[in-house]
């Protein structure tokens, strides 16, 4: 099998390629390649999209290497090559990658309690809040004040008032109490006699609309509307949330369009259904206000009070009726209890935070005091994590630590806001050497669904040179990028190998996914460790 020019071979989903073709191929399954023509023995780099693989020829001058799985994460472009020789596969997302993603977004969200709604995460009730049961509440309390306005309009509890006024009037006072009241009023009745007649007594009555009652009908106004304009408060958040995670969701494709389509759009167009009808319910709890035709009464109480009127008139029983609903409503509207985990980046932080102190567990030992608070995953704190005390070295992990300049023995090389990185294992070594290893953990894939290989780049420009100590030498020893997949890619293909320096342990991107054991971690913290 042996020629002149190297050959490639790419066997994927079915369909077979030479070199210089491309193929749109489905994105689940193996991956086979196969090349022949270089000289025996020689030491070949098979690069897969971001990821490169090491190979030998053989005596006959062929290798040939197998991904399992492999294309399950991958869609778009995916460029294979080897020796100068190159095929190219259109990915097709496969409905075993959705359900891949669908397990670790299932996963993550598993272990986080209290995690909040956004990006689709699930509350502290066990579900996503609808409000429907609220809604429902609403739009019957509603209903039941605007078809009671009209009867409450027309017939208004009310105290008869009566008022005395004194006139010019032919016949006199014509009773006895109409002649008490021009006894007791004579400044009115000079008034009236000034016309030069006689002096009697007119009396009006009217119907005074201030009672006990009415108050409590326009309460339930007032009711309804903070009872409406807080649940439209809630279901507007949700919305608004959902929006802000949609470019997230969309990066990641499933067979049919992308996550945000299949799981976010939905509730999405729910939740914008939800506010058309709270807005209704508020137009119409406005106009049912007017036709009621009561005047401002005010003060107004908390609420509407049950009085012996109330239940004999069928529309203040109907308004009372209301109030009871809408306070129904007000108390189920409990709000999310506020969660520290605020997205799936964090949550995919403070897991890759869970997993790298498993792994240092697993290479030292139990670590000094306890691993983490009680409660940890909802309040992880922020500073050590764990540590490790050894004859030769004391290890710690070192979660978000803020690194200022001119501050701390860790400190900034240079000035400007202070550094958060999300995870640093520190040693110190006996002879008083520090070594920083930085950990950043990044919920996103890079091209053809490799590691985010740009975000390394940025670590290097951000950490590499710009952390030290207190004299300004630099302490950071090697970076690595921490993203949702499978595999280990170093910076250099043999960083890993037995013999290698671990000061020379420059960095990479490390694959983790949830439920499958972390062996590209933890060779990562063998070499770091040195051993």
């Amino acid at each position: 099998m042996t020629s002149s020019t190297p050959e490639l071979e790419v066997e994927a989903g079915g369909a077979r390629a030479r070199a210089g073709d491309a193929v749109e191929v489905p994105g689940a399954g193996d991956l086979r390649v196969r090349t022949w023509g270089h000289p025996p023995g020689a030491a070949l780099e098979l690069q897969i999209g971001g990821r490169v693989v090491e190979l030998e020829a053989g005596p006959d001058g062929a290798a040939a290497w197998r991904g399992p799985r492999l294309l399950d994460g991958a869609a778009g472009t995916v460029r294979v090559a080897v020796g100068g020789r190159e095929v190219v596969l259109r990915v097709r997302p496969g409905k075993l990658s959705a359900d891949a993603l669908a397990a670790l977004i299932d996963a993550l969200e598993a272990v986080a309690e209290g995690l909040a709604q956004d990006a689709g995460g699930l509350g502290q009730l066990g579900e996503r809040r609808s409000h429907e049961g609220e809604l429902a509440a609403l739009d019957q309390a509603v209903g039941l004040a605007s078809s009671a306005a009209a009867a409450i309009r027309r017939r208004p509890v009310h105290r008869p008032r009566e008022r005395a006024q004194a006139v010019a009037r032919a016949g006199g006072a014509r009773t006895a109490a109409d002649a008490r009241w021009l006894a007791t009023h004579p400044v009115a009745a000079i008034r009236a006699a000034a016309t030069g007649r006689d002096v009697g007594l007119r009396r009006d009555r009217e119907a005074d609309l201030d009672t006990l009652e009415n108050r409590g009908v326009l309460a339930t106004y007032d009711q309804l509307d903070r009872a409406l304009a807080g649940v439209r408060g809630l279901v507007a958040g949700e919305l608004d949330r959902l929006q802000r995670a949609r470019p997230a969701r969309e990066a990641f494709l499933t067979e049919r369009s992308n996550l945000w389509a299949e799981r976010d759009q939905p509730r999405a167009a729910a939740l914008e259904r939800r506010l058309a009808r709270l807005d209704a319910l508020a137009a119409e709890a406005a106009a049912t206000r007017a036709r009621a035709g009561l005047p401002d009464l005010r003060p107004r109480g908390a609420r509407m009070v049950r009085t012996p009127r109330v239940d004999a008139e069928p529309g203040y029983w109907a308004t009372f009726r209301a109030a009871e609903l809408a306070a129904a409503a007000e108390a189920a509207r409990a709000d999310p209890v506020p969660a520290v985990v605020g997205s799936l980046d964090e949550l995919w932080e403070q897991w890759c935070t869970v997993t790298v102190a498993q792994a240092l567990r697993a290479a030292l030992g139990p670590p000094v005091g306890a691993l983490v608070d009680p409660g940890w995953f909802a309040h992880l704190r922020r500073g050590e994590v764990a540590r490790w005390a050894a004859p030769r070295r004391e290890v710690r992990l070192l979660y978000e630590p803020e690194i200022a300049h001119g501050a701390g023995d860790l400190r900034k090389l240079h000035p400007g806001r202070p550094w958060r990185p999300d995870l640093v294992v520190e040693l110190r070594w006996a002879d008083g050497t520090v070594d920083l290893h930085v950990l950043d953990a990044k919920f996103r894939v890079g091209d053809g669904g490799g590691p985010p290989m740009e975000a390394l780049h940025e670590l290097w420009w951000r950490y590499g040179e710009g952390i030290g100590d207190a004299e300004g030498r630099p302490l950071v020893r090697s970076l690595w990028v921490l993203w949702p997949g499978r595999g280990l890619r170093p910076v250099a293909p043999g960083m890993l190998r037995d013999g290698w320096p671990a000061e020379r342990l420059r960095g990479g991107a490390i694959g983790l996914w949830p439920g499958e054991a972390p062996e590209g971690l933890e060779r990562v913290v063998r070499g770091v460790m040195g051993g």
